[in-house]
């Protein structure tokens, strides 16, 4: 059965190929985002594979660790191949306000308000991983 559609496809351009295969995942299976993803011929900047040149290469070799930028950079990449809202971008990192600053603002009490998190910042943060 594979191989008929894919000698089906084979005949058309690249992107007409991409619409059907992203039609029929929409249409017949339901899978909305992951008909965006094919449409856009959307290929993520990380991958199991990409991970593996940020193992270690001592110690425990099945760990390794990655900057917290291009994760958040590939969800927003992926989040954003949706286009019935506006562009999403992570900025910063936020925390609860305390109770002086709170005070300060003049804000209620009974309301929990955020603040950006001036300690720390999302191109300063690495991530382990385990590939175990």
């Amino acid at each position: 059965m594979k191989d008929k559609i894919i000698e089906l496809l084979h005949g058309l351009e690249n992107e007409d190929a991409l619409a059907i295969i992203s039609e029929v995942l929409a249409e017949e299976f339901d899978l909305q985002f992951a008909s965006k993803i094919v449409l856009n011929g959307y290929e993520p900047c990380i991958t199991k594979d990409s991970l593996n040149e940020c193992l270690y290469s001592e110690g425990n070799e099945e760990k390794g660790c990655i900057e917290l930028s291009p994760i958040l950079k590939l969800a927003e990449e992926i989040l954003n191949l949706d286009d019935e809202y506006g562009d999403v971008e992570f900025e910063y990192f936020v925390r609860f306000e305390n109770e002086e600053e709170a005070k300060e603002a003049e804000h209620d009490n009974d309301c929990m308000w955020l603040v950006k998190n001036n300690d720390v910042e999302i191109k300063d943060l690495k991530l382990q991983f385990d590939m175990g």
